[in-house]
């Protein structure tokens, strides 16, 4: 192996990391701008709060670079997922 594309495709488990890391990518790239574009429905200025949520993704990502390293990747992947489970499902309950 020389670290080449062709490495990706002919190692199998390269390939399916490949393939989850491009869709969680995706997945977490297409949430976050669908929260900035749901930013024009919040009341107040639509500058300030698009610089106030991206001042807010500066500490969690922090946060999350600091839990990863302490605790590791499943446990952090899930404990995130639970946090956003139970948002999504108290903007259910309450909007």
């Amino acid at each position: 192996m020389d670290g080449s594309l062709k490495d990706l495709v002919k190692v199998r488990r390269h390939l399916i990391n490949l393939l989850l890391m491009v869709f969680f990518w995706s997945s977490s790239s297409f949430g976050l701008y669908l929260v900035s574009i749901g930013m024009k429905n919040n009341p107040g200025d639509f500058f300030w709060n698009n610089l106030i949520v991206g001042l807010s993704d500066m500490p969690v990502a922090l946060l999350g670079g600091w839990l990863y390293h302490k605790f590791g990747l499943k446990v952090v992947m899930f404990s995130f997922f639970i946090v956003s489970l139970l948002g999504s499902i108290s903007v259910i309950i309450f909007s």
